[in-house]
């Protein structure tokens, strides 16, 4: 879909006319967390990490390991053969904290 394009199909995700999206002090995941009252601790440690890489990009970081896992990201991202690649990449990436953070 071309940028600028309506969606008109799905849930829009975290762009500016969807309900799911980043505000000014909350990440799209965390509005998810807040939405469905999840408070599961993992959860809730990806949704402080995911603020400091979104929302508090410049500021002092929550969680110390934010600007490593960032890089990380952004390392995936560059390196990918594609978008879906690289999509599928960084969801093990998150998935591998969550599990980490779960326990």
């Amino acid at each position: 879909m071309p940028k600028g394009s309506i969606i008109t199909e799905g849930i829009p995700f975290d762009v500016p006319e969807a309900e799911i999206r980043r505000y000014h002090n909350m990440s799209a995941f965390e509005y998810l967390l807040k939405e469905y009252g999840l408070d599961e601790p993992g959860l809730v440690k990806l949704g402080a990490i995911i603020h400091d890489i979104e929302i508090n990009y410049w500021g002092k970081k929550a969680v110390e390991e934010s600007v490593a896992i960032n890089e990380r990201i952004v390392g995936v991202i560059r390196a990918r053969e594609s978008a879906e690649q690289a999509l599928g990449k960084c969801f093990l990436v998150f998935d591998g904290l969550y599990e980490d953070y779960g326990r």
